[in-house]
């Protein structure tokens, strides 16, 4: 093998190896290698739940209609979920599909900015620059992450070099292009993953479009090339995206949903819906808040601290040098001006609030900004374009100069390898130093994956939550819901006290959630919760109002935690504890050492009571609970469901589902007319009601 081979070889192997190291080396710590134990990031969005699949075909949620279920099993994840659903099907451990779902989406990262460089620049140092730009968009000083979004963003790097490439590169004029065909195609369904990267990457689409027939305004033929391979590809990919782009377009224009309610349908998602999920293992959540102040960091994490401003601002210089160069190649000219007016736009979020506003009403483009860290990736990727160009510009420059190569070169006088060396070591200590050194060197500057500049561990769950869903999976029938009692979404718990985690047990096992997730019963919950965390009423009036409630909201099960690490969490607890202790109507069904697990005795029950008028909260407001706490039973016009005075029970053990074709008036919150359908779910069988009129319904004839 002649020595050109073996150094298109090292060429080729260096950035697959530093990708790979750096992707892997993030995760790193002494328990990595632990079987059975689990880390997960993110905000919302992703519960890591192996009955995802179950769970977008057969749940409903009156929030979104069509079938979508919850908002965050919006079908444009279901790639992901299939995938990981798969790989636990075939047998690997969960725990290493854990390690996997952490480290793929950098891996998908690194190698579509290497990709992406590698569209944009081709000379003797562009594979240096590949790995320089993939560093820098790997490991950014505020990471997002949440493992989803990131393969969305990971694959709008690839799609748009692939769009590159395809429009612009000679050599793609014939059969280069069916590879492209298929990456670009494939790359739409991933980056939808997150559908604001999508969106941008199809802004930017349009835009390479637009500019690649300006550039070939004279080669007509290459004009019909590039066309037809748009149209090919654009039909391609809505045919692939068709699984979230129908829902979308159904959401997106108000289309009846009629087709989607019919009582086979869904009396066949239930049923499916419960018993697929009791016998898939669930994958363990542990989601981690990532905090770590406002959104947005660019415009203002080069002033963390004083001793470091003179040398970060060195970063954002050495980036706009291009505009300072004369000579220097357009490409890095035209990625400089692009990086400067979305930094102008993002600090505008910031500084100058009202023109924003006015830039998302009018331009479609920025209704991002919504969510300025979006942007702010994007920021990151065009400093380690325009980093990585300017590094290879210089260095084929100290080639011009001295006639040597790179790894002859030492320090010398020469103010272009000063500036190279100097900004390239301040970009890896600044940037990475803080996965180098494991902790924060920067004021402002968070490692990526760490949570408030602590590295979060893995943990074992306790050998109690799989108990506890044991029980429920032997006990609860379908429709059943747990409630508990807190202070907020995130906790530290005694058995893990690095990181905010939230109830762990909802996001663990799919029982506590089974049946339709209908949004004002959700409300309502969570208004009760709120109110006795935050002292609004006291557990006596809402445990009182849940009683009057347990068989329409289908609460069976209340959870109290013993193993909350915050004082006020504790006293909650113990508070609520107290409540439920004096009611003869939840009586203990399991207790550890971690939690208590109450159980309705009385539940469920076999009548129904209907009012004239239905009460329906649609706001998740403790303001309206009161609404809720001046019912009266028995009398027209107050509330959805009451109990007799000869205390027998008035609701089904289920619930009310709530048709699309039900009026509900927003303002005054009630149903006005009961003549409309109502779907009852008793346990297995599906009853309409068709009345007008007050009165009980026995559900056992």
């Amino acid at each position: 093998m002649n020595r050109k081979k073996i150094n298109k070889i090292i060429k080729n192997s260096i950035p697959i190896l530093v990708i790979l190291f750096i992707s892997i080396i993030l995760f790193l710590n002494e328990n990595f290698f632990t079987p059975g134990t689990i880390r997960n990031y993110g905000d919302d969005v992703f519960p890591l739940r192996q009955d995802y699949i179950n769970t977008y075909l057969y749940s409903w949620d009156s929030r979104l209609g069509y079938g979508l279920g919850h908002p965050s099993l919006f079908p444009v994840f279901l790639p992901t979920y299939l995938l990981i659903n798969i790989l636990s099907f075939l047998g690997i451990p969960l725990w290493i599909i854990n390690r996997l779902y952490l480290i793929g989406p950098n891996i998908l990262i690194g190698f579509g900015a290497l990709y992406l460089y590698r569209s944009l620049f081709k000379g003797k140092y562009s594979w240096l620059g590949g790995i320089i730009a993939s560093i820098f968009i790997i490991l950014p000083p505020e990471k997002f992450p949440i493992p989803v979004y990131e393969i969305g963003f990971g694959s709008t790097l690839f799609f748009v070099g692939g769009l590159i490439r395809a429009l612009f590169w000679k050599k793609t004029r014939g059969k280069g292009r069916g590879k492209l065909f298929i990456l670009v195609i494939l790359m739409t369904a991933l980056s939808a993953q997150c559908i604001r990267y999508f969106y941008i990457s199809i802004i930017i689409g349009i835009f390479l479009t637009a500019f690649s027939f300006y550039y070939y305004r004279k080669d007509k033929e290459r004009i019909k090339m590039n066309i037809r391979f748009l149209i090919i590809a654009i039909v391609i990919a809505i045919f692939i995206n068709s699984f979230w782009l129908v829902p979308f377009f159904f959401q997106l224009n108000d289309l009846s949903e009629s087709h989607f309610s019919d009582p086979e349908t869904l009396s066949f998602r239930l049923k499916h819906n419960t018993e697929n999920q009791k016998i898939t293992n669930p994958l363990y959540a542990l989601r981690a808040s990532t905090g770590g102040g406002k959104l947005g960091r660019p415009p203002d994490y080069y002033l963390s601290h004083p001793l470091v401003i003179p040398f970060s601002f060195l970063i954002p210089l050495y980036c706009f040098l291009p505009l300072l160069i004369i000579k220097i190649e357009k490409k890095l000219k035209l990625l400089t001006l692009l990086s400067t007016f979305f930094i102008v736009m993002l600090s505008s979020y910031h500084l100058f609030p009202l023109v924003n506003v006015l830039l998302r009403k009018y331009i479609p483009t920025f209704w991002i900004m919504n969510s300025p860290q979006y942007w702010a990736y994007y920021i990151t990727v065009f400093y380690g374009l325009i980093f990585a160009g300017t590094t290879e510009y210089f260095l084929k420059k100290i080639d011009e100069l001295r006639g040597i190569r790179l790894y002859h070169s030492y320090f010398s006088s020469r103010i272009l390898k000063i500036i190279f060396i100097f900004c390239l070591l301040i970009t890896i200590f600044i940037f990475n130093g803080g996965v180098i050194f494991d902790k924060a060197i920067v004021k402002g500057f968070y490692r990526p994956y760490s949570l408030y500049g602590i590295r979060l561990p893995y943990v074992r769950i306790p050998d109690e939550y799989n108990n506890i869903e044991e029980y429920l999976t032997k006990n609860a029938k379908t429709g059943d819901r747990l409630w508990y009692i807190d202070r907020g979404n995130y906790k530290k718990y005694t058995w893990l006290t690095k990181g905010h985690m939230p109830e762990i047990i909802f996001f663990k096992s799919p029982i506590p959630t089974v049946g339709l997730p209908l949004a004002f019963y959700s409300d309502i919950i969570g208004i009760l919760s709120d109110s006795v965390a935050f002292n609004k009423y006291s557990p006596q009036e809402s445990l009182g109002l849940v009683l009057d409630l347990s068989e329409v909201l289908n609460i069976r099960y209340i959870l109290l935690h013993k193993d909350y690490f915050f004082w006020p969490d504790i006293d909650l607890t113990e508070y609520v504890q107290k409540a439920i202790i004096d009611n003869k109507n939840f009586k203990i069904a399991m207790d550890t050492d971690l939690f208590t697990l109450y159980e309705n005795v009385n539940f469920p029950s076999k009548y129904i009571y209907i009012t004239k008028d239905v009460f329906i909260n649609t706001s998740n407001n403790i303001d309206t609970l009161p609404l809720l706490l001046q019912a009266i039973p028995g009398k027209d016009n107050t509330f959805i469901f009451s109990r007799d005075s000869q205390g027998k029970s008035d609701i089904n053990c289920s619930y009310i589902v709530e048709y699309p074709n039900i009026f509900i008036n927003p303002l005054v919150n009630y149903i006005r007319d009961l003549s409309y359908k109502y779907n009852l779910n008793n346990i297995d069988k599906i009853i309409y009601i068709f009345t007008k009129e007050k009165g009980y319904f026995d559900l056992t004839k």
